[in-house]
């Protein structure tokens, strides 16, 4: 466990905002974060420090082997390592020496290692996004992080981006370049966009936009290259930025070695889910985790009720929302034509087991009707025609069953991770496949106004080196650790479903973000318990000057939590 500094920055002004992106994933992200985003380097002083932990080192071995992102900082050394802030992971990978090749598992990525250089996983900007990185063998860390230093040997990088959902590379290059372009608040210049074939990546992007240089005071001019693909709901950008001086010096060196790159599937993982269970209509459904409870319980007229209406994640956000029927149909294609004849619409119908599905037109868009005997679950698309697909949909009516519950709930269910906590209706949700972040919660939705305070709840998972007996262990090494400037306070051991944590507030000074304005007192309070050898970190974290409004919701959130076996 470690404090770890990350930056996120805004492009909406000139200034470096603080930004939490909470919910759906904006694709394309990963092609400004290792380019453009360069003031990651430069720009070190403003940073929000994240409680997360490290990750295991890997064995030696003569093949090539899987690799990961590393460090010597484990909960043994934790007195000595806790707090430092280190902007990045150490290299993690071990190499072949016939081959001189490394396989980033976690990431999809088997890249070659030219002779001289080396390559290491290390965070991205936002925990959907992760980068190898290729940098001169000979270079120090504290030389590549040196603000002093960029231009003088070229940044190569692959990012990786969880984008949550499936999309064509040519639907992520136009996503990354759009982004590319807003950031450059009209100074960038696209220099060449086409599809291309170079190893596994299907189009090419290469730019120049001037930018302050404030280590030498002068405006100094880059190039960026990009060359982008996607494989399932991953992008992959191969990036290459130096100095318009430099930049020809390696392009020819970049473009071979993306060539010999290969992108592998990620390992399968089981899908997280929303447990909606309603109380009034004593009913239960499982949807997809980035589906968002919006209205609940109404009396729409016409013979049914609505159940419940969901706002889908994605590109495409569609309204599904899943009626009951006050009326007893024998037959789901009984009940859907009953449902078109109240729309005064006519449809082919199709069956699918006992299930009947149509396609209707309403407003200029295609409406999408699912029902059985008893629900109806209609799509309206936010566009024209809706982005859900027919097995997503079949799989949410078959998990459709009657409860008798005391009460209604929204449960999100990790089951990659093996934990669960209720949410609110209308809140923000993020799910995500790197490292060790697992879920970031708020219950209250993004606001539109990014200096407005809203409280984080993020969830941290880890297989830690060393085994702790139990966490007497723990607080050990934390209060060891503990500084001054980062108090660790209110040390309690608290049981919640039956399992006992460690917890502790930390407050600290953040801010300010942009060359003017105050800097901000942060409050979090953090829970942590193992499960044999991995570890469980929560994190709650608001504005002091907040902390109050939103503490029942803590205690809700706490409450409901459940590490399952």
């Amino acid at each position: 466990i470690f404090f770890r500094r990350c930056t996120t920055m805004s492009s909406s002004s000139s200034n470096t905002t603080k930004k939490v992106i909470i919910g759906c994933v904006v694709a394309g992200a990963a092609a400004l974060a290792g380019g453009l985003l360069y003031y990651k380097v430069l720009r070190k002083e403003e940073v929000e420090e994240d409680l997360v932990f490290n990750s295991p080192s890997e064995k030696e071995s003569k093949e090539p082997v899987a690799a990961s992102k590393t460090s010597d900082t484990t909960l043994d050394a934790l007195a000595d390592e806790l707090l430092k802030g280190d902007a990045s992971s150490a290299p993690g990978a071990q190499v072949s020496k016939s081959e001189e090749v490394k396989v980033f598992a976690d990431v999809g990525l088997k890249c070659k290692v030219p002779d001289g250089w080396e390559i290491a996983l290390e965070d991205g900007p936002t925990p959907q996004i992760q980068a190898v990185k290729l940098f001169p063998k000979d270079l120090t860390e504290e030389e590549r992080m040196d603000p002093a230093a960029f231009g003088k040997h070229p940044n190569i990088m692959v990012m990786v981006e969880d984008t949550v959902e499936a999309m064509s590379a040519q639907d992520y290059k136009d996503k990354s370049k759009e982004m590319a372009v807003r950031s450059g608040q009209g100074m960038m210049q696209i220099t060449r966009d086409e599809a291309v074939k170079t190893g596994p990546f299907q189009f090419h992007l290469e730019g120049a936009q001037p930018i302050p240089d404030p280590t030498q005071g002068r405006i100094m001019q880059i190039k960026f290259l990009n060359l982008l693909t996607m494989n399932g709901s991953c992008g992959y950008a191969v990036q290459y930025i130096a100095t318009e001086e430099t930049f020809d010096q390696h392009l020819s060196f970049v473009l071979d070695w993306a060539s010999s790159i290969e992108i592998q599937d990620l390992e399968p993982r089981e899908k997280s889910l929303i447990e909606y269970t309603n109380s009034a209509h004593q009913v239960q459904v499982n949807v997809p985790w980035a589906w968002c409870v919006m209205k609940q319980n109404r009396d729409v007229g016409e013979g049914r009720s609505l159940v419940v209406s969901f706002k889908t994640g994605g590109s495409k956000p569609d309204t599904v929302t899943l009626y009951k029927s006050k009326t007893d149909f024998s037959s789901a294609k009984e009940h859907i034509e009953s449902f078109l004849k109240d729309l005064n619409s006519s449809s082919e119908v199709q069956e699918e087991g006992t299930v009947c599905h149509c396609k209707y037109t309403s407003d200029d868009k295609e409406m999408v009707l699912y029902t059985t005997p008893v629900f109806a679950l209609e799509i309206k698309p936010d566009g024209k025609q809706h982005g859900q697909n027919l097995s997503t949909i079949m799989e949410v009516l078959g998990t459709l069953k009657t409860v008798t519950p005391e009460s209604g709930s929204i449960k999100y269910i990790n089951k990659h991770y093996r934990f669960s906590f209720e949410v609110a209706g209308d809140s923000s949700l993020a799910e995500f496949k790197f490292g060790t972040t697992a879920a970031m919660y708020s219950p209250v939705p993004q606001p539109d106004d990014m200096e407005v305070s809203i409280p984080i709840f993020k969830v941290f998972v880890n297989k830690e080196e060393e085994h702790y007996p139990d966490l007497k262990a723990v607080e050990v090494k934390l209060r060891k650790a503990c500084e001054p400037t980062q108090p660790m306070q209110d040390f309690k051991y608290e049981t919640y479903s039956g399992r006992e944590w460690l917890s502790f507030t930390t407050t600290f000074m953040d801010g300010p973000y942009g060359p003017y304005g105050p800097r901000e007192e942060y409050k979090s309070r953090v829970y942590i318990c193992l499960r044999g050898e991995e570890s469980f970190m929560l994190k709650w974290e608001i504005a002091a000057n907040e902390w109050r409004r939103y503490e029942r919701s803590l205690d809700a959130l706490m409450d409901s939590f459940v590490v399952l076996e």
